[in-house]
């Protein structure tokens, strides 16, 4: 803002995410995003590269999901969205850490390989509840950290 950045928004009610922001000055678009580490990703993958894409012409985006049946019943925090990281396997949907990690951790994205988004409000999803599941497009997982073509 001392810069002469115009704010777009600041701030998002979704857990891990609350402090990413956007702005701009002149002709560039500025984002903000959390400081911890699993926040700044999630932030990143789900919210400002399907704006990034935009920004470059992409006409349509979506982000494809799958339905799989949830296999724990985990809470969720109350008063906001949330974006949940689990384990997609054969149809279902395992919750990474019951659910309870922080925002500061990187160990549940490499454990997770999918990713369930609620709505406000929701307090609680059920074991055998039918979920929207989106697979996550990318693998932080060690097994797969050898990208390089030999």
């Amino acid at each position: 803002r001392e810069c002469g950045m115009d704010v777009v928004f600041h701030g998002v009610l979704v857990k891990p995410g609350r402090y990413t922001m956007m702005g701009k000055m002149g002709k560039t678009y500025v984002f903000g995003l959390p400081g911890n580490p699993l926040a700044a990703i999630v932030n990143l993958m789900y919210i400002i590269t399907p704006y990034l894409l935009k920004l470059s012409g992409e006409r349509s985006y979506y982000i494809d999901f799958v339905y799989a049946k949830n296999m724990q019943t985990f809470k969720l925090s109350k008063g906001r969205a949330n974006m949940v990281l689990g384990t997609l396997k054969n149809g279902e949907f395992f919750v990474t850490k019951g659910g309870k990690y922080g925002s500061g951790m990187i160990t549940p994205l490499i454990e997770s390989n999918a990713i369930l988004f609620t709505k406000n409000g929701l307090a609680e999803v059920k074991e055998g509840d039918i979920l929207k599941i989106v697979p996550m497009n990318y693998s932080l997982r060690p097994d797969f950290a050898d990208m390089i073509n030999t």
